[in-house]
Order: structure tokens, then sequence, then C-alpha cells
């Protein structure tokens, strides 16, 4: 596989973090994680919005500025000899001085790597896990490097025998699985955790809600007790039903996966 690095394209593996970047030393970045399929990246718009939406918010400076992001990813697809792929996108706040406190202009870092697109499940399971995400940590909200919680929860969801961790926030709410935004189904309506929770806004989120009729809100662990159907959603995956949380199954609704599914193509 071949990596861009801040202005270049090297092979993988010569493509290390400096020993003083604040990414690798405090998580002091972003990321985006993209989808490359049918010649181009899914959904590009709302992934470069995210990401320097995120980046106002943690001071840093514009991530995607004066790179033709597009160009830039369908030529690393093409130098790494794939024609699906998942891309990633990551911002640091580049090498700086010991300590908590940025230079007052950051030499910021930018890398694009790629992988083989893999199959999405065709179904997941969830497990509660013991994670706990804060609606004030900036981590809950934006797509920051700091992911040991979420790292922490699939640890946890594989060791129940599940595949992912579902998490809820300090006040006991639903807030998403550990990689994906998750609705459900109850009755004729669809629902979804709020964003002024501690959840991300994801992009297939984002474009699902712009699409269809969901209701936003705050909701404990009951609402998916009495949910008919559960699906979990993110960039690479698309839309998957949920056939388990812990040791309840779930039904499966095909009609209402195909329709999303068909809303994303």
């Amino acid at each position: 596989m071949m990596i861009w690095v801040d202005g270049e394209f090297r092979s993988a593996a010569d493509a290390g973090f400096g020993a003083s970047d604040r990414g690798a030393l405090l998580g002091d970045g972003l990321f985006e994680t993209l989808c490359f399929d049918g010649g181009r990246v899914k959904d590009l718009d709302r992934h470069v919005a995210r990401i320097r939406h995120s980046a106002t918010v943690l001071g840093l400076p514009d991530p995607v500025g004066g790179l033709d992001l597009a160009g830039l990813c369908e030529e690393l697809v093409a130098r790494s000899r794939l024609t699906q792929a998942a891309l990633r996108f990551t911002f640091t706040a580049g090498e700086g001085a010991r300590g908590l406190v940025r230079e007052a202009r950051p030499e910021v870092s930018r890398r694009l790597s790629c992988a083989p697109l893999a199959a999405p499940p065709q179904v997941v399971r969830l497990h509660l896990t013991s994670i706990r995400r804060s609606a004030s940590s900036p981590s809950a909200r934006h797509k920051t490097l700091s992911y040991i919680d979420n790292v922490l929860a699939r640890r946890e969801a594989i060791d129940a025998g599940a595949d992912m961790g579902l998490m809820l926030d300090t006040d006991g709410h639903i807030a998403c699985a550990d990689c994906a935004n998750i609705f459900w189904l109850s009755g004729e309506r669809i629902y979804t955790p709020a964003l002024n929770g501690a959840v991300l806004p994801g992009t297939v989120r984002e474009a699902l809600c712009g699409r269809f009729s969901v209701e936003e809100g705050a909701h404990g662990m009951e609402a998916l007790a009495a949910a008919q159907a559960v699906i979990v959603t993110n960039s690479l995956i698309g839309v998957v039903p949920v056939t388990a949380i812990g040791e309840r199954l779930l039904d499966v609704n095909m009609d209402w996966v195909e329709a999303w599914r068909d809303a994303l193509a």
C-alpha cells in the first residue's frame, strides 16, 4: 500500500509519525474514514464539512485548505492498485514542544492512507459495554485521535461474543455503537439519539436523517427493549441490521434496511 504524507507519496512502511508529533503523543488531531467506490469518495462534502467544523472547535487550522482531496484520493487508490478502498485522512497538530500548550501557529501534519475495502457485515450483534461517553467531551462529538473509549468498548464486545459495543452516555442514555450511529424502529416511528448528547454526527446519519422522518431525542435502554428492529450505520458499512443486543434476539426488517440502503446508493 502507498500513503500520502504532507505532499509526498511514500511506501506505507516509510510513513511513521515524528517523535514529537502531537497527534501521536497527545491525540491532538482529527481523522475521517472515507469510502472509495465507483471511482469516487462517497459523501466527500459531508466529511470535509465535519472535519473543518471540528478543527474550528479544537482551535486548529483548516485541515483540507489547499488540497484537492478528491483528486488525491483517486491518485492514492490508483497508486495502490485498488478500485475500492477504505481511506483514512489523518490531521494532527504536528511537531511541537513538550507539554500541553500548542505552538501559536502549529505546523500541522496531514496524511492519507488506504486499504482494500472489506465487504460490510451482513448483520451485527451488539453488547452493552461498561464504557460511558460524556456529552461534554470533545472526543464524543468530534472524530479526534483520542479513540481509546471506542477501542475498549470493542474489546468488551468481542470478549462477550458480540461484534460491536453499544455505548451509553454518563446519564444512561443511548449514544451509539463503538464505530457507528444507531437507529431503531418502534411502532411506525424511527428513532435515533440526538446530537446534543454524546453522539458523533455521522455522515451517513446526516444523509439518512435528511431523507427520512427520524425522531431524535434522549432515550434509555428501555427504548431498545421495546424496539421491533435496530440498525447501525457508518460510512464504510452503510446500513447493517442488528440481530441481537446481549441475550435478546431481534427481528430484521429488510424492507427498512433495503429502503435506506437504496437512499445511500
